[in-house]
């Protein structure tokens, strides 16, 4: 064979080469396209937005649906709708796709844009832009915004920005402290009159360290709008002391200009027997424990109480460095503190105090006084060491309690504070007596700051 036809045919073994791979060459893919259709089913919070996707650019969809926000041009980067199902329903091209998507959670009566998007290997594609108004809602619109609040109060600012066409015929604030707030289920509730715009609210009068649920509302002859719900966490109204002598730790309250230990004094460097005892030296009771063994009584479910009992010297002696056993002067301090008048100061019964804020909300005998607690002080009841009339010392477990005051009567007593809880129709009531004592009952130990 000579050179010429191998030259031939070696030419034409190349130019078919060549003619298959340009038959088999594919277009390079490019970004997807899409148009909007149009937005139907326009309610109140919701709208169905139809978008066709026109080609895919020769490569796979990886995202596509809806972008929509308040301000024109809405992007990717605001807030998307992936797209629910496609359908031709309602079309005569069969043989292209028809994507509706549902926006849900819109605001009503506001104006909203949006595009289609599709997104491929190569790019991201947009849609023209469409406009719609949700249907303007017939109730009334409000916002709340919790200013403060502590251990004993809350304040809300609420703002009725639209009242639905019809007047608004109640507005108010509801708080509940168990689970969600409306105007059938609350703890608290304080209207404030009628009409649109802004007012303020403070709560006062909450339990510290609880949770309570917030919820303002506005009401016009079409129902009853709430405000989104704020919980907020009351903190304590407790301080606290660790007494180094034995790392009991105590809570501390501020009443007035004083501070008071809220829990009973459970300083026991001894123990002792009922039976044991005499005004001249130190004796410390644990209630219905009878032994002397100290570790044994601290295991007692009363001593980890605080139904520590002291006589009076082992009173005067047993407060920590920096507190001390108060007067009769400074329980009078905080109890007008408390809301006592000043006339019944020195008075036995106080009949403008009320006790039951001083006490335990723990059932005393089966009764629970109204507002137990309210002040904080943690007032208990367990008894307390009495002298029968033999002499004999013993654990009375009575009606109330007692507390020493390191102030002493003519008669050569002390003054003392007596808690007494009785029923009262079909609940608990309490009376808190300045009272007297001999000094070698056994009695309870509250402590004050030294100031």
């Amino acid at each position: 064979m000579n050179k010429k036809r191998i030259y031939m045919m070696i030419g034409l073994l190349l130019g078919f080469g060549c003619l298959i791979q340009s038959c088999e060459k594919k277009d390079d893919p490019t970004i997807p396209t899409v148009e909007m259709k149009d937005v139907i089913n326009i309610k109140e919070n919701s709208a169905a937005v139809v978008y066709h996707r026109k080609s895919k650019g020769g490569a796979e969809i990886i995202d596509e649906g809806i972008c929509y926000g308040n301000n024109p041009i809405p992007t990717i980067n605001d807030s998307i709708m992936i797209f629910d199902y496609y359908s031709h329903d309602g079309f005569d091209d069969v043989n292209d796709e028809y994507f509706i998507t549902i926006l849900n959670e819109l605001e009503d009566g506001v104006k909203y844009y949006v595009r289609a998007f599709a997104k491929n290997e190569v790019g991201l594609a947009y849609s023209e832009q469409k406009e719609f108004t949700t249907i303007a809602s017939k109730l009334p619109k409000l916002s709340a915004e919790l200013l403060s609040f502590d251990s004993r109060t809350a304040t809300c600012k609420v703002n009725v920005t639209y009242d639905g066409g019809f007047d608004i015929t109640e507005r108010g604030v509801v708080l509940h402290n168990h689970y969600h707030a409306d105007t059938d289920n609350y703890t608290f509730k304080e209207i404030a009159g009628e009409g649109k715009g802004e007012f303020t609210i403070t709560f006062s009068d909450l339990r510290w360290e609880k949770s309570y649920h917030l919820k303002a509302y506005a009401t016009n002859e079409n129902g009853t709008t709430y405000s989104d719900e704020i919980i907020f966490e009351t903190p304590t109204i407790y301080g606290s002391f660790t007494d180094d002598r034995d790392g009991n730790v105590y809570r501390t309250l501020k009443i007035g200009s004083q501070t008071w230990m809220v829990d009973n004094l459970k300083y026991l460097p001894k123990v002792y027997p009922p039976e044991d005892g005499n005004p001249l030296q130190a004796y410390t009771y644990v209630i219905d424990y009878k032994g002397i063994d100290v570790e044994a009584a601290k295991e007692d479910w009363y001593y980890k109480n605080g139904a520590v009992l002291y006589n009076l010297v082992a009173a005067q002696l047993s407060c920590p460095e920096g507190w001390h056993l108060p007067t009769d002067e400074e329980w009078i301090e905080m109890e007008l503190a408390l809301g006592m008048d000043k006339s019944e100061a020195k008075l036995s019964s106080r009949k403008t105090l009320d006790a039951a804020k001083m006490v335990s909300g723990v059932m005393w005998y089966g009764y629970q006084p109204e507002g137990a607690n309210e002040s904080g002080l943690s007032i208990v009841d367990y008894g307390r060491r009495s002298i029968n009339e033999s002499g004999v010392g013993y654990f009375s477990r009575i009606w109330g309690s007692s507390y020493w005051t390191n102030t002493q009567k003519e008669s050569g007593d002390y003054v003392t504070r007596y808690f007494n809880v009785f029923l009262d129709g079909d609940r608990g009531a309490v009376k808190a007596s300045r009272s007297y004592s001999r000094k070698d009952n056994g009695l309870f130990v509250r402590c004050v700051k030294d100031e």
